[in-house]
């Protein structure tokens, strides 16, 4: 192999690695997020519509923001504006007897559960009301 084209393979498989971790590093976000609420027994099969919105809250922030607030603190208000419109169509099934719910009662969580979700996504959305 002469020199000129182990440089060729070089750059080839540094922009190969680039391209994988382009693509892995949604993939990896979208997982974290999937993998609460499947710890919680939540069925989430709106994965991609939550990535999505997500995507469009933070793609919003960088075009409207970009040169209105410092790096640091635009990166913190599309993390929120993200978290936000990802969670904006949240589903969460309640059973005040779950063990005999006919259907779902595995996901369902009990009045006093859904008390405590709620009071969370409200934080969450008092934050991202406060970036405005």
């Amino acid at each position: 192999m002469r020199c000129h084209e182990a440089k060729d393979v070089l750059t080839i498989c540094e922009l190969a690695i680039q391209a994988t971790i382009k693509y892995t590093i949604p993939l990896c976000i979208c997982a974290l997020g999937v993998t609460l609420a499947f710890k919680m027994r939540f069925w989430n099969i709106g994965a991609e519509g939550q990535t999505l919105a997500g995507c469009l809250a933070t793609a919003a922030c960088m075009i409207l923001l970009a040169d209105k607030l410092p790096n640091w603190l635009l990166i913190c208000t599309m993390v929120l504006s993200a978290i936000a419109a990802g969670a904006d169509g949240l589903i969460i099934e309640v059973h005040n007897d779950p063990p005999h719910a006919l259907c779902d009662g595995a996901q369902s969580l009990r009045p006093e559960q859904f008390e405590d979700v709620a009071r969370a996504v409200r934080r969450v959305r008092a934050a991202a009301l406060a970036q405005d």
